[in-house]
């Protein structure tokens, strides 16, 4: 159109994608254009210019004008995002930019890969930048608290695609952009916000393992349990919401949940895991009543060698763990359970109940009671298989 500079026309079909998405009125055509080109005069050449334009097309059932092809509409909204986070550009943070982001930046999606290709660098004035868009939305007097919510989830889903293009996915890259947008203090993140993370292919985590995390939301995120997650991880007055199924070695404590909206999911995790947790102290116990009664014979406990403990499939017998002979002999003589004995006569080692806790032993093989020592070790015996 030769009356009008491309800028102009650009800044139309921005107004377009963005504030009318994607279609108005053909009677109303004049007024779309007053309003987005900020000229007063439009002739009425240049409305049938426009009407005209190879980028539109007509619809004659609803007589509106929309783009001709989605992607010419995807493509005015990613050019208007590019500007909004632009570190050389200031644009008002308004309701429709919010909702914009908040329905386009969705992980994955069409508008977040055209932007990324577009961005040239990618370094901490850019971070700065998004965090102070970031924090303008939190603070603007929206009704509709999902809207921010999801508007935030976009930003970081771009921020995150970009971080992958000039960084790479991996814990240590993506945690760090975490602490820049979100982080309040050392270690403390607040209003972080991933939604609808479900992609196993793209395997994004991050390590939180020192980290506590206020105000936060996670819904649809299926690798939440794949992060790392530690007695030193702290969720205050979060949303965690279909966040799939625990591994077995989750270490993280259900106290270490506070005032959170969990939904079912995570609390039936935990229920899961305490009645895992039951079934394998139960199987450790058999297993440590088994290795004692090895050393039982005639009523008596005698000393065996270790030679004989694993040529005559004893020991092979009842580890159904995998756990090192050594491993579980040297476990037991520290807690005073076992004792090895040179015996120089016969030129061999053998392995011997402690005779101090004889009766100990005898009461929980024979009677099923258990010291605190025992359960330590029965304990310790769990973690030596990394089993939960």
């Amino acid at each position: 159109i030769k009356q009008i500079d491309v800028d102009k026309q650009l800044a139309f079909f921005i107004h377009l994608a963005v504030i009318e998405q994607g279609v108005f009125d053909d009677q109303d055509v004049k007024e779309y254009l007053k309003e987005a080109l900020l000229i007063n005069d439009i002739s009425a050449n240049i409305v049938e210019s426009f009407k005209s334009h190879p980028f539109l097309q007509y619809n004659f059932q609803n007589k509106t004008l929309t783009f001709k092809y989605d992607f010419f509409e995807n493509y005015f909204i990613s050019l208007f995002i590019s500007k909004v986070i632009d570190i050389n550009q200031t644009t008002e943070i308004k309701y429709n930019t919010i909702k914009l982001l908040s329905q386009k930046l969705y992980h994955g999606s069409d508008t977040i890969k055209n932007i990324t290709k577009r961005i040239v660098d990618w370094d901490e004035d850019n971070l700065v930048k998004l965090n102070d868009i970031i924090q303008r939305i939190k603070r603007y007097n929206l009704e509709d608290i999902n809207i921010i919510k999801r508007a935030v989830s976009g930003l970081f889903n771009l921020a995150l695609s970009i971080n992958f293009r000039f960084k790479g996915n991996n814990r240590v890259h993506n945690t760090q952009l975490v602490r820049d947008l979100f982080s309040t203090s050392t270690n403390v993140i607040e209003n972080l916000v991933l939604l609808n993370l479900t992609s196993l292919e793209d395997n994004i985590r991050f390590d939180f393992s020192i980290i506590t995390l206020n105000n936060s939301v996670f819904e649809n995120y299926s690798q939440f349990w794949d992060c790392n997650l530690t007695e030193n991880t702290y969720f205050h007055k979060c949303v965690l919401r279909n966040i799939g199924s625990p591994k077995k070695d989750m270490i993280i404590p259900r106290t270490n949940f506070v005032d959170c909206d969990e939904g079912e999911s995570l609390n039936n995790a935990f229920i899961e895991r305490a009645n895992d947790i039951e079934i394998l102290i139960t199987k450790a116990a058999i297993f440590l009543e088994d290795f004692f009664k090895m050393f039982y014979n005639n009523g008596k406990f005698k000393k065996i060698t270790d030679f004989l403990l694993n040529d005559s499939h004893k020991y092979p017998k009842i580890n159904k763990y995998g756990i090192k002979l050594n491993v579980i002999v040297n476990l037991l003589k520290e807690n005073n359970f076992l004792v090895i004995i040179d015996d120089k006569k016969h030129n061999e080692t053998k392995i011997g109940i402690n005779p101090t806790n004889v009766e100990v032993i005898t009461k929980f093989c024979f009677e099923g009671k258990q010291t605190e020592s025992l359960i330590n070790v029965i304990d310790s015996i769990v973690q030596l298989n990394k089993i939960f």
